[in-house]
């Protein structure tokens, strides 16, 4: 299962960013939209879903589109808040990110409450933005891998099929014994 952070969620799904960041709706849409063609498992932990909603429409609220994605939404629950006090808890990590990415104490502790998620979840990664990527990584300690938006090709369709020719003509060229002339008697 992926899990999904806010930002790749308002690039992907609302199509919205800021000037310096329009570059990502595309990449987020793509990477979406492959997910659901790779019948890929996605999460969107609650807190994310919070963070989405602060900045939807009075239509969006209404109309409630994300909820039509099919994917999973796991709650803020006890094993949940059991990891997140465990990460909470390193002090001198969470000074040293504060410090370092100039992060509030309340992002930490939304991005702990998310990460809490993904792991009781047994998340495969958080798909999150390049710049938080490395605080998200820094919190999860390994727990969980973290990554950034990866770059899906523009026309999957295309390089499925440019690939699917390249492994037929090896393969049929490798793979099948040269033919054999049967003698004539």
């Amino acid at each position: 299962m992926i899990c999904l952070d806010t930002a790749v969620l308002i690039w992907g799904v609302r199509g919205f960013a800021s000037r310096t960041q329009e570059h990502e709706i595309e990449r987020a849409a793509r990477y979406i939209r492959w997910l659901r063609m790779k019948d890929k498992k996605v999460m969107i932990p609650c807190p994310v879903l919070a963070e989405y909603l602060v900045g939807a429409t009075a239509t969006e609220l209404h109309e409630m589109a994300i909820f039509e994605l099919g994917f999973e939404i796991p709650p803020f629950d006890i094993p949940a808040a059991r990891i997140t006090a465990d990460l909470m808890r390193d002090v001198d990590l969470i000074k040293t990110i504060k410090k370092d990415h100039a992060v509030d104490h309340q992002c930490i502790k939304v991005d702990a409450m998310i990460i809490a998620i993904a792991i009781c979840r047994r998340a495969e990664k958080i798909i999150t933005s390049d710049k938080d990527f490395h605080v998200l990584e820094k919190l999860a300690g390994g727990k969980v891998i973290v990554s950034p938006i990866p770059d899906i090709p523009l026309n999957i369709d295309d390089e499925q099929k440019g690939l699917f020719r390249l492994l037929r003509h090896t393969t049929l060229a490798s793979a099948v014994p040269p033919r054999r002339r049967e003698r004539s008697t």
